[in-house]
């Protein structure tokens, strides 16, 4: 298994590197401003790309409800051994993911899902 770490990239280079990536792995730091929601574009991009997701913070995110995983921030081990067991799973269970992903992204977190619902408490 191979792990690659980058630098901030050119967003014109995202949709390559999703594409070679076998698992995308985001962390940031558990903060109080996160109860509120947690809002991180790399994360929708990670979801909707098909690929699975590990991401490590501790507060509920659309990465659980993708049914990706999510490990608590700081803790290495974790991320190693989730990203180990995604080396493990076969084919289907990695389209299955890729699937749960897209799906998520499209019904709840679309530009028009999100004016609906914006319409709707209004």
């Amino acid at each position: 298994m191979n792990v690659k770490i980058f630098d901030a990239v050119d967003r014109e280079q995202i949709p390559s590197i999703l594409k070679k990536a076998g698992c995308c792995v985001a962390a940031t730091e558990e903060l109080p401003i996160y109860g509120y929601g947690l809002s991180i574009n790399k994360l929708s991009e990670y979801l909707y790309s098909g690929k699975p997701v590990v991401f490590a913070c501790g507060d509920e995110n659309m990465v659980k409800d993708a049914g990706h995983f999510s490990v608590p921030y700081n803790d290495v081990l974790s991320i190693k051994k989730t990203v180990e067991m995604i080396s493990t799973f076969s084919e289907e269970e990695l389209e299955r993911l890729g699937i749960n992903g897209k799906e998520l992204i499209r019904r709840d977190y679309d530009y028009s899902s999100i004016v609906a619902k914006y319409l709707a408490m209004m």
